[in-house]
């Protein structure tokens, strides 16, 4: 039987963790801005996917309120990699992990309301779940269906009465 020797001086392949991202990002080049999605970061690199990957040899990373310079290091296809000129604060990828849930939990929310919604079968308290995040839970501006429909009815009247004047002058003239 063969037995799996383990290697003690196994050295990891990056010298830093990585963070999974896929975030919104820029890259700034000397052709000009491309927005790209920042895939994985760590205080030495990142992954990111460029839809014109070209030419790039390297380009000011921006992402949040940070920016780093980082030099193309592996290009496959979209995909490219970068390894910064001097690594970054560890507190810079600590701060891009916390600032990910609220993203994702916010677009998921966003995303299962409209899947809801297209299928009919979002009740109109769903409304208010959905806006009660962003201005709080006190008193969001449309509570429920009924006080929106309150707000865009007068709209609508003001439409339909526009509607039949301009009708009517139409045929007088």
């Amino acid at each position: 039987m063969a037995s799996a020797a383990i290697d003690l001086d196994h050295k990891p392949r990056r010298a830093k963790a990585r963070l999974r991202t896929g975030i919104p990002a820029a890259l700034v080049t000397l052709n000009g801005r491309q927005d790209i999605t920042l895939v994985d970061l760590s205080e030495t690199g990142a992954g990111i996917v460029v839809a014109d990957p070209g030419h790039i040899a390297g380009g000011m990373l921006q992402w949040m309120d940070y920016e780093v310079y980082g030099a193309v290091v592996r290009r496959v296809g979209e995909d490219v990699g970068l390894q910064f000129d001097t690594p970054i604060d560890p507190a810079w990828v600590l701060d891009t992990r916390a600032w990910l849930p609220k993203l994702t939990d916010e677009k998921g929310r966003l995303r299962r309301f409209a899947r809801d919604w297209v299928q009919g079968t979002a009740p109109p308290a769903r409304i208010s779940e959905m806006l009660a995040p962003k201005y709080g839970s006190g008193n969001p501006p449309y509570s429920t269906a009924n006080a929106w429909l309150r707000t865009a009815v007068p709209f609508a009247l003001a439409g339909a009465l526009l509607g039949v004047m301009a009708g009517l002058l139409s045929i007088a003239i």
